[in-house]
């Protein structure tokens, strides 16, 4: 009988260790699983707050199985977000504003500290390069004189970088029309322009540019309008008469006077008759008045 209890614990020590009861009886045998809180919901967890439940119920409401949120408070950070120039990891690759941010600026090559830089030379970069400016259109980085914002001279040196040279320059004079070749140009119709445009004067005093009889130094009369119904040829202002006298014979019956036979004298262009000349008649002292119509002249 003893033999027997002997073989009984030799033989119960070879046998598999049976599973350990809880408490409450029931066998804890169910597997466990790890996920992470998700708090912003973007789909990527938090390494620093895992969840561990029975991997049959799933991850638990809030959790997820990643764990590479670099920032569980803010959806718009996680490994896939776009980096952006915000001084934020935003794709969480420990990289702030890196190289793959997709709202860099370009940034030109300013050698000549105008703050215009070289279009045919940029980077693309969140913050601003040292030597680098975010205006381009510089014609010439070597002269900080030359930019797009530079005032333009008279000096065949296209300062303002807009393609021209010499257009729109400060020192640049006042050139006027002189449409009818007089040599006295139009004061209303001008360029200030570096060089002498064709048919261009420095002369602004001609105060009717289509007949070329007008003119500020002209001493002739005319008896007809210059063309916009003045007679002001001598663009003093005003019409002024050739003859406003009265013609008379004189006491031998000769021309005492050139003039019109009776006042009011004509106004320009108007006809009236006119004493040129006197001759004696049969009776002395008594002249015949020798008469046409003639036609008032003025400048």
């Amino acid at each position: 009988m003893q033999s027997w209890k002997v073989l009984l614990f030799v033989l119960a020590g070879c046998l598999p260790e049976l599973p350990s009861e809880d408490k409450d009886g029931v066998v804890d045998s169910v597997p466990q699983c790890v996920s992470y809180t998700d708090a912003d919901g973007d789909g990527f967890g938090d390494a620093n707050n895992p969840v561990t439940a029975p991997c049959e119920d799933g991850n638990p409401s809030g959790t997820v199985a990643d764990n590479t949120d670099c920032d569980d408070a803010v959806a718009t950070v996680n490994p896939q977000a776009p980096e952006t120039c915000d001084s934020v990891d935003n794709n969480c690759d420990t990289l702030i504003d890196g190289d793959d941010a997709v709202d860099r600026s370009s940034w030109y090559l300013d050698g000549d500290a105008d703050g215009y830089g070289l279009e045919s030379d940029s980077v693309l970069s969140c913050a601003q390069p040292e030597g680098r400016v975010n205006r381009s259109l510089d014609c010439d980085d070597t002269n900080a004189s030359i930019n797009p914002e530079a005032v333009e001279t008279c000096d065949e040196v296209d300062q303002n970088c807009d393609g021209t040279v010499d257009n729109d320059a400060v020192d640049a004079p006042t050139f006027y029309a002189d449409n009818d070749r007089d040599g006295f140009g139009d004061a209303t119709n001008f360029q200030k322009v570096c060089v002498t445009p064709t048919g261009y004067v420095t002369d602004n005093t001609d105060c009717y540019d289509k007949n070329d009889d007008v003119r500020p130094d002209q001493t002739e009369y005319f008896p007809t309008e210059r063309g916009d119904g003045s007679y002001d040829y001598d663009c003093d202002g005003s019409e002024n008469r050739l003859i406003t006298v009265y013609g008379k014979c004189n006491v031998s019956c000769g021309l005492g006077q050139a003039g019109w036979v009776e006042p009011p004298s004509p106004s320009c262009g108007e006809a009236k008759p006119f004493i040129y000349d006197c001759k004696p008649t049969a009776v002395p002292t008594v002249c015949t008045e020798l008469v046409r119509d003639e036609t008032m002249s003025c400048i």
